[in-house]
């Protein structure tokens, strides 16, 4: 799920940056057994003009709802509002077979430093990763180091050519 809106500006030269409205996203599911919401994730950002979630939809849940507000309880209630475009996916996830999943550094290249990461994050070696000199080494930047860290257990979900049905790191690349 996806909400962006736009900066605001002064009408006229030097088009100052007027004060800034700050949006949360939030994905809510109903339990099936007290119908009760549960907040299930939340993006909630005062840099970007653009909130995100990513979030496998669970076969425990039914119904899910999105929630956007602004992240400031006071500024709804102060009379603010904003335009904003949503969008949002609840199909089977199609970028599954998509080869850049393996550009694990994000440096364009799919070689075996991705599948040096690969191994690394698979074998839980935070340890080695967190060495002053293997990300640079690696081509990552502390960006994606956190990114893949954080997120692992759901990215390597699309790196099927990578692992064999035992869970070991196969050799082939994509």
């Amino acid at each position: 799920a996806t909400v962006a809106w736009n900066r605001h500006y002064q009408d006229s030269y030097p088009f100052d940056a007027t004060a800034a409205s700050d949006l949360r996203l939030e994905v809510w599911a109903a339990d099936p057994n007290t119908d009760e919401m549960i907040l299930l994730d939340a993006s909630d950002s005062p840099v970007d003009t653009v909130e995100h979630v990513y979030l496998p939809l669970s076969s425990d849940y039914h119904e899910y709802e999105l929630r956007i507000s602004f992240s400031d309880p006071d500024a709804a209630g102060a009379g603010m509002s904003e335009q904003i475009g949503t969008a949002w996916s609840v199909g089977p996830d199609t970028s599954a077979g998509n080869r850049w999943w393996y550009d694990l550094n994000d440096d364009g290249q799919i070689d075996e430093t991705d599948r040096i990461v690969f191994f690394l994050l698979e074998q839980d070696r935070q340890d080695i990763l967190d060495q002053p000199q293997i990300p640079e080494t690696l081509k990552l930047s502390d960006e994606r180091l956190e990114l893949l860290s954080q997120q692992w257990s759901q990215w390597k979900t699309h790196l099927d050519q990578w692992q064999s049905k035992e869970g070991e790191t196969a050799v082939a690349m994509p």
